[in-house]
This record gives C-alpha cells, sequence and structure tokens, in this order.
C-alpha cells in the first residue's frame, strides 16, 4: 500500500527550521518521503485524499489538535473505500484528562490502540511514563502548571527559562504534580454550583 504523512499547518510555524517534507519531533525530525502535506482543518484533507486515490493508508500526526469533524471525515472514507488510518498521538493531556473531544471521537472509532511507553524524564528516575508533565521553569526552580492552566498553550519543544512559556516532559505517576486538581473538585466546584444556584453565603 501506499502511505501518505499529514501533519499540522502549526508544526510549520513550530518547526521552521525542518524541512517542509518532514515530521519533527522533540530533538530532531525524520524525512518520510515525498508523500506529505501539512493541512489546517478536515475540509483540507478531504481535498488531499481526493487528490491522492491511490493511497492506502494514512499517518496522521497529532490528530487531537484538529477539529472534531476529522473524526467523522476519516471514518467515512475507512468505510467507503476501505482505507487505513494511523494515529500517533496524545490521548491524555497534562491534566491526565482525555486530551479533548477530537482524541475521544477518534478512540470511539478505533479498532486497535497502542499505548506506547515513554520513560521518566524526573532527574531521578527512569521508570515507564504515560503522562505529559507541564512545569514553568522561575528563577532556576521547577514549577508544575495548575490544573487550572490553559488546556493548550502551543510551544514546549524547548526548554526555556522564561516563566511565561511552559516546559513539557514526560512522567510517571509518580513524579506527576499537578497542584490545584484535588481543591477544584472538592471546594471550588461546589461552591460555583451553589452560587449558580443562588447561594452566595459560602463564598462572602
Amino acid at each position: 500500500r501506499n502511505v501518505f504523512y499529514i501533519r499540522s499547518k502549526i508544526d510549520d510555524k513550530r518547526f521552521a527550521e525542518y524541512p517542509p517534507n518532514s515530521i519533527a519531533y522533540r530533538g530532531g525530525y525524520v524525512v518520510p518521503g515525498n508523500n506529505i502535506a501539512s493541512i489546517e482543518d478536515s475540509f483540507e484533507l478531504e481535498k488531499i485524499f481526493e487528490r491522492n486515490p491511490t493511497v492506502g493508508t494514512w499517518i496522521i500526526d497529532e490528530i487531537e489538535f484538529f477539529d472534531e469533524r476529522i473524526a467523522y471525515v476519516i471514518n467515512q472514507y475507512a468505510n467507503q473505500q476501505s482505507l487505513n488510518f494511523i494515529f500517533p498521538m496524545l490521548i491524555l493531556n497534562f491534566r491526565k484528562d482525555l486530551f479533548n473531544r477530537t482524541a475521544r471521537l477518534i478512540m470511539e472509532g478505533s479498532t486497535d490502540v497502542f499505548p506506547l511507553t515513554a520513560y521518566c524524564e524526573h532527574p531521578d528516575c527512569i521508570a515507564d511514563s504515560y503522562y505529559t508533565y507541564r512545569f514553568y521553569s522561575v528563577k532556576g526552580m521547577e514549577c508544575p502548571a495548575l490544573y487550572f492552566d490553559p488546556l493548550i498553550i502551543v510551544g514546549g519543544d524547548k526548554l526555556t527559562d522564561d516563566p511565561k512559556f511552559p516546559n513539557y516532559s514526560t512522567r510517571c505517576d509518580h513524579h506527576h504534580y499537578l497542584p490545584g486538581k484535588e481543591y477544584t473538585f472538592m471546594i471550588l466546584k461546589p461552591l460555583g454550583e451553589l452560587a449558580y444556584g443562588g447561594n452566595i453565603k459560602p463564598l462572602l
């Protein structure tokens, strides 16, 4: 089968120093060949499908960053044209939650899921890692992102000491820190629900 690689146009900006026909990863890139294209959304993907009728296997990198519609487009082409799809993707975000609705829809339509591990990047550990860890470097100290940090912040491809921008690493459960998650569900959410119902006394 002919194989075609799809990457996001976001990567064209994030990795501008890499060749346009490459797939970037932390620390480098690979050039899979000439069958590669960058897209912005599911509509552009449909156009590439139509222009490449002889391709039987599609590898779509980081599909979780695309719109939810892409899951239905893929399902339609898979059923009507017996195409194969491979999705190297993040299933969980830095909060240990399902990444987003696109990830959920892709998971629902997948026949096989192969969770891959990395090694924990904590300096004192090499255990298996399933999680993405977000942290900020503040005066040389590692400060874990709070649970209610914005869900998606593009960047983190290179380590930075600028406290305004996040860093990412892979971490095991023991070294994945997430301040505020328990407080959010134990305290903040119940208070918010009471206030929404008209009872603001607990907030006073």
